[in-house]
């Protein structure tokens, strides 16, 4: 048994000696390391997603923007916070809006006109019904989105007047306050203000059917 063994590890070290200089086995070695590449310095995940040109300055600037993470912009009172610059706006700060202030009135949420036409709910449910862009029954399974949306939609024509196909404006942060009181999301899940060509798939199919 002890010759049989001794006999055992003499082959395994004839042939780790075999596998180091072996020039047969030395050349397969060579063709092993030139086909799988540098291994060493390549990348896990040489095909992982990268920023567009420009895009992670952007959002390094959004992040350090003054007015995100805040309300000291607001003029009215009533705005909150809002994740992006551009929803980051008061009423006061909207041109088309100034006719409606004065000592008595320091925000576009205590406008009686608008309250009737953009918050009412009796006539923000004529209107999206009448508009026949959404059925019966979605607004019954959706109600409170359908009300916001139709909220937004009402506002921003009341403002700005018809837009027109892709052509969108942020609404006031304390407006969308306002319509987020009324017509909660029960998970307070809110979509948020989106550009014409950044919707989601589901949103378009939303929007084709409001």
């Amino acid at each position: 048994m002890e010759s049989s063994g001794s006999e055992s590890q003499s082959n395994q070290s004839e042939s780790s000696v075999c596998l180091d200089t072996d020039p047969l086995c030395d050349n397969l070695v060579r063709q092993l390391q030139q086909s799988l590449g540098d291994c060493l310095n390549d990348n896990c995940f040489p095909d992982d997603p990268v920023w567009p040109p420009g895009e992670r300055e952007k959002r390094m600037e959004q992040r350090q923007h003054p007015r995100l993470g805040n309300t000291l912009w607001c003029l009215c009172g009533n705005c909150i916070a809002m994740p992006t610059i551009r929803e980051s706006v008061c009423c006061r700060e909207v041109e088309k809006l100034q006719k409606h202030y004065n000592e008595d009135c320091t925000c576009i949420t205590t406008v009686l006109d608008m309250l009737q036409l953009c918050i009412n709910k009796h006539f923000l449910e004529f209107t999206i019904r009448n508009s026949g862009r959404v059925k019966l029954r979605q607004l019954q399974d959706d109600y409170n989105r359908c009300m916001r949306k139709g909220a937004y939609r009402s506002f921003t024509t009341w403002t700005h007047g018809i837009l027109g196909p892709k052509t969108r404006i942020p609404i006031p942060s304390c407006v969308v306050r306002l319509v987020r009181n009324n017509y909660p999301d029960p998970h307070g899940h809110y979509v948020g203000f989106r550009e014409a060509t950044d919707n989601p798939a589901e949103d378009m199919a939303f929007e084709d059917t409001f």
